[in-house]
């Protein structure tokens, strides 16, 4: 579901002129249309992004921001602010580094991705 999200976003972050000129309104199938008509030219994207987690017991709302890369079946996801750490993931390979603990952390997820 997340690698959808993330090729949703892909698309639609492609310039208006990779579009065919229409006046429908956007619809699932018209979006996964045109999912599949781009898939062969995808090559990957960034973006900026932002988290916010919400613990409504404590009434507790704490925002992280930083980016996102994605190139074939590699990301790196770097946030900045307000604890900076990147999470790389190659294939199977995760890794998580935290500077301020000097650690890296490493997992494989081994066919468990999805």
């Amino acid at each position: 579901m997340r690698w959808f999200v993330i090729t949703v976003l892909a698309i639609l972050s492609l310039p208006p002129a990779a579009f065919p000129e229409s006046h429908a309104p956007w619809t699932l199938e018209s979006v996964l249309h045109e999912l599949d008509s781009h898939a062969h030219g995808f090559k990957g994207f960034t973006a900026d992004i932002e988290r916010t987690k919400v613990t409504v017991v404590v009434n507790d709302k704490s925002t992280e921001t930083g980016t996102i890369a994605v190139r074939g079946d590699k990301m790196r996801l770097e946030m900045t602010k307000p604890d900076s750490r990147t999470i790389l993931r190659d294939g199977d390979d995760f890794y998580i580094y935290t500077p301020g603990l000097k650690r890296v952390e490493e997992y494989n997820l081994g066919g468990n991705a999805k």
